[in-house]
């Protein structure tokens, strides 16, 4: 395969097919010219991340969580992330009666990942 170009002057060998795309997403190439380097086409993929706060794991941990993606999309510069706060803990439970809403699937299905 021919070498790509990486944007600063250098060329990295891939050895991994191109094209690869999760569904609804931009293909991209995995190379590893010092260390991983995601490489997009003209644009950067916006991966949609619901945050679930709640009791069993705390709010403090997995706001750590979204220190580390958000801090690994800006290093890699290939992608970008948005967070979703969805507030589906045990305070909810008493305010309303229900951990999350009736429409809690489709919710999380509008989205990529949860964290």
């Amino acid at each position: 395969m021919s070498p790509i170009a990486t944007g600063d002057g250098h060329e990295v060998n891939n050895s991994f097919p191109t094209g690869y795309a999760a569904p609804g997403k931009r293909p991209f190439v995995i190379s590893s010219w010092r260390g991983l380097r995601l490489l997009t086409a003209e644009r950067k993929s916006v991966y949609k991340i619901a945050q679930i706060g709640a009791d069993g794991i705390g709010p403090e941990v997995i706001e750590a969580g979204v220190r580390v993606v958000k801090a690994v999309a800006k290093r890699l510069g290939s992608f970008d992330v948005d967070f979703t706060e969805l507030d589906w803990s045990s305070d909810r439970y008493k305010k309303t009666g229900s951990y999350v809403p009736d429409n809690y699937i489709e919710i999380l299905k509008a989205h990529d990942a949860i964290l």
